[in-house]
């Protein structure tokens, strides 16, 4: 916290006790202290605590959301190595298929596939 806010007598004892409510990932943010000072100044307690809870839902929902955005990233890189992967070995199975179809047509009879009636 870079400023300190001054906090009236009346408002210490809440004031200390909301500021032990606020969620660890909150904690460095330097507006916090005004922001649980402006709501107790305008709603008391009751209201610091409903901001509070916001502001913590807030935070969770932003958490869940990069957490679901870097789980789809390593699955679509995962994809996309596997896939590669697989078209790495199709061309080595495309290229043993091509040179074994060359062999073959090399040792095949040309007679052998004449019907005769």
């Amino acid at each position: 916290m870079s400023e300190t806010v001054s906090v009236p007598e009346t408002l210490v004892g809440s004031f200390k006790r909301m500021m032990r409510r606020v969620p660890t990932d909150l904690r460095n943010d330097e507006n916090m202290p005004a922001t649980i000072l402006a709501y107790l100044k305008l709603g008391g307690e009751k209201l610091a605590k409903q901001a509070l809870m916001a502001m913590n839902e807030t935070q969770r929902f932003e958490t869940a959301i990069k957490r679901r955005k870097l789980r789809e990233e390593m699955l679509l890189k995962a994809a996309e190595s596997r896939n590669l992967e697989a078209e790495e070995k199709g061309d080595e199975e495309d290229r043993e298929d091509e040179t074994d179809t060359e062999f073959d047509s090399e040792d095949r009879d040309p007679d052998e596939d004449l019907e005769v009636f």
